[in-house]
């Protein structure tokens, strides 16, 4: 069961470290520092930060702020998750092969 879980941890890390380099990039275009735009967007400098990190945790309200902020919409900012589905998928497979590996080279 425990792969599982690790596999669920590693797809939620993608997905946050996915939305983080989107916003960081778009804040980074807009060219506000992070203290400006969280004062902005109502977000706590260490939250964009960890957020922008892919080691936060985002809320739907934090995401709102800060989509509201880049003046873009929601599906904007989740535009190209799709593109990490695809990279998680293929981690996902890459992490069976070695285990399926492991496990025949462990029975021999």
């Amino acid at each position: 069961m425990k792969k599982k879980k690790d596999a669920k941890s590693i797809y939620e890390k993608l997905i946050v470290a996915e939305l983080g380099q989107r916003i960081a990039t778009k804040r980074r275009k807009a060219a506000e520092s992070q203290e400006r735009f969280s004062g902005y967007s109502n977000v706590s400098e260490g939250g964009l930060s960890m957020l922008e990190k892919g080691t936060g945790n985002p809320t739907l309200v934090r995401l709102l702020r800060i989509s509201r902020e880049l003046q873009i919409s929601l599906s904007e900012l989740f535009k190209n998750i799709e593109r990490a589905n695809i990279e998680i998928e293929k981690a996902r497979l890459h992490e069976h092969d070695e285990y399926l590996k492991r496990k025949v080279l462990k029975d021999k």
